[in-house]
């Protein structure tokens, strides 16, 4: 067995198979463990680890109950003690030791191949494993200082940028890589830049009290040229992970990119398929995230097929909320490079979104890449030629050695037949890859004459600019080499948006070994195959999708296999959707989360051909939606209620659009579509959903007479067919309205006491939390056990809504029974959850709670900026003991401030969107605890 703690944790089996640990819990007794291989490990500490200081008084059961769990993971590895826990590991099992004996013997590269992130992962904090996490951290760290000057010494230059950059991104103090990349720099020939880099190293020490050292000194002497402004500091910054294989030939491209991407707001690289822009746009993200605030943000546009997800897209990106429709308005003013990767596609799309993204300020700069400039003012193209093929050593030739020499054969540089080959594909990167993956079963010699033959005649009478054409020669020629059947499973996989397994290949391929072809299509470089996780994922680069689409197109097969498609991933829906209301429910969420891709292609071709089937793949996806604030699916939904408003089963969509509405904050248009559903209802199914989303939609307006109504009519539905999800959101429906007009005993009275057997997580969860929010102040400790409960459960399988209720009305309560620091952190997270999942109306809910915290802490001017930020929201009245708290701590603020300061405070919060009120607050709320914790 294989333990892994470079990274999220790890466990394989001899057979190399992936063992997945889903529970936060138990990943966490296993870092413990692994902290301290083959030592025992005391109850209290890892109680201490689960619960901190306030552990649940199940506290002891339920850690047996996770020690169970993880030894079904495991085995008898896992040994009890009269007073603790012990894993028995060697020191060849875990990677952490291996990682320490390369390192100390200098094998730089090899430690660094083992490394895939935090020690430890989101158990690196525990106190059990703090210091180990530190140690193997700072191993890392002279791990990577110690390759960077290896890079340096082998005149790598390019590498040792882009290496250093990251470097000191993670690692602001490493005086090491700094003076590496002022070095790398200089003799680049980029002195201005190894200048600043020097200036910005100066700055970072100079934060921590510290002033630049011999080597960093040594370092700044060797560069001719004064100085520039230091660059922004660090903050939140984001730097794309370097790549397994290294660039060939485009140093100075990346170098140019560098430059132009700081001084210009739009760089669009053009070029063919297969040329190397993303790589390039990567490259360059990550030597030039470092003089920006938020670093380099990537989107993926190759995976989105429609215009209105572009918007939503990077707004994920950024870290900011997808509400609002996406609206991309005045976001220049964030300080990021955003890279819009693969943009040929959707060019007329994009070339309208860009000039109101970068409107608003001169902070955010935008590098895309396409096959055709975006044409907008003030682009600036660079074009990314292929590798030159002449010369002594030219990139190309290089290029194929190296990845020969990665698939296992190896070449000589003065053998012409290489020259012949890499001529013969014109450099292109991509062509130079494949062609180099077919000697693992071709010879040199055989190779270069099929190409000699095939790109020849397929290059013939091609209207196409050349190099275009020449990789469509290689992937026509690729395609030659195959047998009919698995030419035929290749225009079949391209229907495929994202990776995919065993199962979803040999449903929606039609040949009588799919998996077998597919696996067949990995070995000539067609497919890419990821094995890290339990089941291996199978997906088709971009260049190759395109390319056997437009065989699908031209055979006339394209709708046949995009019906087998989207009926495989409905069904496949459907199976999660019962899943996710049984004990298994989070497999499903998992299997949903694998398969997403699959479902809005599913959808979007569904609901333009087959209404009817994407009415199942809604319905199928509404509850993983709901209650994960997939807000997206609800989109999908409202784009097909409105193409075919009459289709089957509208009625039942109609009702769970109410719902999506409802996230958002429109809660007028929410009304609408329910008391659409229950109009048109044909039988009792929509009937239900609507009622249960009008008894929300009184929660939210304060109509609890009218939230009782509907609760007690969507409870008596539920009872007769519901799910058990729905069972157990109905009891929440009916309880919390009394409980809000105080009738306490009566809201407690309709909750069971136990869920019933076999309930999923989520249902539980709702329980719970309906027992907990119900109760009243002077059970307060039951109440929070209850909802503590309610958020573990819900977490657990990611129900992101309910985590996020139950977690506001914890840390409220927390605030109102003296405990007000314990509910700084989970407010900020909760915050954070609901503006990142677009979901309005619990965001302004939870923001709402925040003046009567900060007025408990004192933090008047924060309180007073908050409630100015309320003050313009458009949605939800607030009402109740919600509006008796805001009252009181608007006199409380006012009376602290005085009425001048309180009132530009005031006018200061008002000014801010809600999204801009809620990352305020996130930034408010870190700072206290960060104070407070100190």
């Amino acid at each position: 067995m294989r333990f892994s703690v470079l990274g999220p944790i790890e466990v394989e089996t001899a057979d190399g198979e992936r063992r997945t640990i889903g529970s936060a819990n138990q990943r966490a007794i296993l870092a413990m463990l692994l902290s301290r291989p083959g030592t025992v490990v005391a109850t209290d500490e890892l109680i201490d680890g689960l619960w901190g200081d306030d552990p649940p008084p199940s506290a002891l059961k339920s850690l047996r109950t996770y020690v169970s769990r993880l030894r079904k993971v495991v085995g008898d590895r896992l040994v009890g003690h009269d007073d603790g826990y012990s894993l028995g590991c060697t020191g060849d099992e875990l990677d952490a030791r291996t990682f320490e004996e390369d390192v100390g013997s200098g094998r730089y590269a090899e430690a660094l191949r083992l490394w895939r992130g935090r020690p430890y992962g989101d158990a690196a904090d525990l106190p059990v494993v703090r210091g180990d996490a530190v140690r193997l951290e700072s191993l890392i760290s002279t791990a990577r200082s110690g390759h960077l000057e290896e890079l340096l010494a082998r005149g790598r230059l390019a590498d040792a940028v882009s290496g250093a950059e990251a470097v000191v991104v993670d690692d602001p103090l490493n005086e090491a890589a700094w003076a590496t990349l002022v070095r790398a720099l200089a003799s680049s020939g980029r002195v201005a830049d190894a200048l600043r880099a020097f200036q910005r190293a100066s700055s970072e020490l100079a934060e921590a009290g510290l002033g630049p050292g011999s080597a960093l000194r040594s370092a700044e002497a060797e560069a001719l040229a004064d100085p520039d402004p230091p660059a922004v500091p660090m903050h939140r910054r984001h730097v794309p992970p370097k790549p397994l294989t290294g660039t060939v030939g485009v140093g100075a491209d990346i170098d140019r990119l560098v430059e132009l991407t700081g001084t210009r707001r739009l760089v669009t690289i053009v070029g063919p398929g297969g040329v190397g822009k993303t790589r390039v746009s990567l490259e360059v993200g990550r030597s030039a995230a470092g003089r920006h605030e938020l670093g380099t943000r990537v989107v993926e546009l190759s995976r989105i097929s429609e215009p209105n997800a572009i918007g939503p897209a990077i707004r994920r990106a950024l870290d900011l909320s997808e509400d609002d429709s996406g609206l991309l308005d005045g976001l220049g003013a964030v300080d990021a490079l955003l890279v819009l990767d693969n943009c040929e596609h959707l060019v007329d799309a994009v070339a309208a979104e860009v000039p109101a993204l970068l409107a608003g300020g001169d902070q955010l700069h935008v590098l895309a890449t396409s096959r055709e400039p975006l044409g907008i003012a003030g682009e600036v193209r660079w074009t990314l030629a292929p590798l030159s093929t002449r010369g002594p050593d030219p990139p190309a030739l290089q290029l194929f050695i190296e990845r020969a020499r990665d698939a296992g054969v190896e070449l000589d540089a003065a053998d012409d037949r290489a020259r012949t080959v890499v001529a013969q594909l014109d450099g292109l990167p991509l062509a130079l890859e494949m062609a180099a993956a077919r000697l693992a079963t071709r010879g040199l010699a055989d190779l270069a004459d099929e190409l000699e033959r095939t790109v020849a005649s397929l290059r013939a009478g091609r209207g196409a600019a050349e190099r275009h054409s020449t990789l469509r020669a290689v992937l026509a020629w690729s395609e030659a080499l195959l047998t009919p059947g698995e030419r035929s499973v290749l225009a079949d996989f391209s229907m495929f948006a994202g990776p995919v397994d065993a199962d979803d290949v040999a449903a929606a391929v039609e040949a009588p070994d799919p998996v077998g072809s597919v696996c067949a299509l990995a070995e000539r470089s067609l497919v890419t195959v990821d094995t890290t996780a339990a089941r291996a994922r199978y997906r088709s680069l971009e260049t190759v999708r395109q390319f056997g689409r437009e065989r699908l197109v031209a055979e006339g097969r394209f709708d046949a296999v995009a019906r087998r498609h989207a009926e495989w991933f409905t069904n496949a829906a459907e199976e999660a959707a019962s899943a996710y209301d049984s004990a298994d429910q989070a497999a499903a969420v998992a299997r949903i989360d694998d398969m997403f891709d699959e479902l809005r292609a599913a959808h979007l071709w569904a609901r333009l051909h087959d209404p009817t089937l994407a009415v199942r793949l809604s319905h199928a996806l509404f509850q993983p939606a709901f209650q994960g604030l997939r807000v997206e699916v609800f989109d999908w939904s409202l784009a097909l209620a409105e193409t075919v408003p009459e289709a089957p089963g509208a009625a039942v969509l109609a009702a769970e659009i109410s719902y999506g509405l409802t996230l958002v904050g429109q809660i007028d248009a929410a009304r609408h579509w329910a008391e659409r559903a229950i109009d048109r209802a044909e039988d009792p199914r929509p009937v239900r959903a609507a009622y249960g989303a009008l008894a929300d939609i009184g929660l939210y307006t304060g109509d609890l007479a009218g939230s009782i109504v509907a609760a007690n009519r969507y409870d008596r539905l539920v009872e007769e067919a519901g799910t058990r999800i729905e069972r157990a959101m109905a009891k929440a429906s009916r309880s919390l309205p009394l409980a809000y007009l105080g009738r306490h005993s009566e809201a407690l009275a309709v909750i069971p006491a136990e869920a019933p057997v076999g309930a999923p997580p989520t249902a539980r969860a709702w329980l719970a939390y309906s027992r907990g929010e119900v109760m009243p102040d002077t059970e307060a400790e039951a109440a929070l056990h209850e909802l503590d409960i309610a958020v573990a459960l819900a977490e657990s399988v990611d129900s992101r809504f309910l985590a996020g209720v139950a977690q506001v009305s914890a840390a409220s309560r927390r605030a109102r029974c003296g405990r007000a620091e314990q509910a700084i952190g989970p407010l900020a997270r909760t915050v954070e959850r609901f503006a990142a999942g677009g979901n309005t109306s619990q965001l302004l809910t939870t923001l709402r709670n925040l003046p009567t915290l900060l007025a408990r802490l004192g933090e008047w001017t924060g309180a007073a900026e908050i409630l100015g930020g309320l003050s313009t929201a458009s949605t939800n009245p607030t009402y109740g003991d919600e509006a008796v708290g805001l009252a009181a701590a608007e006199r409380a603020a006012r009376q602290a401030l005085g009425d001048a300061e309180h009132s530009r405070s005031h006018r200061r919060g008002a000014e801010r969107s809600l999204d801009q009120t809620a990352a305020y607050a996130v930034a408010l709320l870190d700072g206290l605890g960060s104070d407070r914790a100190v």
